[in-house]
């Protein structure tokens, strides 16, 4: 029925970026779950404040649901943003030539005063 569990999801998870702080693991499953079984989904939180980092990952048992699933939910609309729905990079694959440095940036206070 679906996929040996030891073997490699790398193929079937997704990146899921811009989420908005509102949103929880159950609210991205419900909108996910509609393209077939999940294996995972996981919102990625801040160590210490336990705050949303504004991206998560969810793998599908099989290659055609997560298929579906990111070309019918990429920029779809949660709460009051809309996301980023990519397939997941293997960070060891990435280059290092394609990262910006950006430094003398100024610190903005969110605090009102």
């Amino acid at each position: 029925m679906y996929p040996n569990p030891s073997e490699s999801r790398t193929n079937n998870t997704l990146y899921i970026g811009d989420i908005e702080q509102s949103v929880t693991e159950p609210m991205l499953y419900s909108v996910f779950v509609k393209y077939g079984p999940i294996f995972s989904l996981r919102i990625l939180r801040d160590i210490a404040t336990k705050q949303s980092r504004g991206f998560g990952f969810v793998s599908f048992y099989n290659h055609t649901d997560a298929s579906s699933a990111q070309s019918s939910t990429n920029h779809l609309k949660i709460l009051q943003k809309c996301i980023r729905v990519t397939w997941k990079k293997n960070i060891h694959e990435l280059s290092p030539a394609n990262n910006i440095f950006v430094k003398n940036i100024p610190v903005v206070s969110t605090e009102a005063g």
